[in-house]
C-alpha cells in the first residue's frame, strides 16, 4: 500500500466532526498501524521485510493508527526502547478482531468497577 499525505489544514477538514473515529490508511484488505521499537528491532525489520533478530511477541507493545499520535506517545522517538517508529501494514481482519476483543475487555472492566460503585 502506498502511503498518501496531504496538508494537515485540507485534512482535518475531512475528518468527522463528532462521533469516535479511527483514523488510518487501509484498503480492503490492510490497514496501516504504527509502532515504536529499539533500534535493532526497526533496523532488521526495515532491512528484511519481516520481524526477527531481537523481536519476541512476548513483548507488550502499543500499536498507533495515526504516525503522530504514536510520535507523541514515544516522547518523538526519545523514549528508550521506542527510538525507531514504524509504519506495520496488518490485515484488517486481524485489526478489527483485536479492536473487538479491546471493546469486550473494556466493557466488562467497567462492568465490574460499575458493581464496585467506581467510574472507568
Amino acid at each position: 500500500m502506498q502511503l498518501a499525505t496531504e496538508n494537515y489544514l485540507i485534512q482535518v477538514s475531512n475528518w468527522p466532526e463528532k462521533g469516535k473515529h479511527i483514523l488510518a490508511q487501509f484498503d480492503e484488505n490492510s490497514i496501516v498501524v504504527y509502532q515504536a521499537y529499539r533500534p535493532e528491532i526497526a533496523s532488521f525489520a526495515a532491512s528484511k521485510g519481516y520481524f526477527g533478530g531481537e523481536f519476541s511477541l512476548s513483548r507488550m507493545s502499543w500499536i498507533k493508527p495515526n504516525f503522530l499520535w504514536m510520535m507523541y506517545r514515544s516522547g518523538w522517538g526519545t523514549k528508550t526502547g521506542q527510538e525507531v517508529i514504524l509504519a506495520v501494514t496488518i490485515k484488517r481482519t486481524a485489526f478489527e478482531f483485536h479492536q473487538m476483543l479491546y471493546i469486550q475487555i473494556l466493557f466488562q472492566l467497567f462492568i465490574k468497577l460499575k458493581k464496585n460503585g467506581k467510574k472507568l
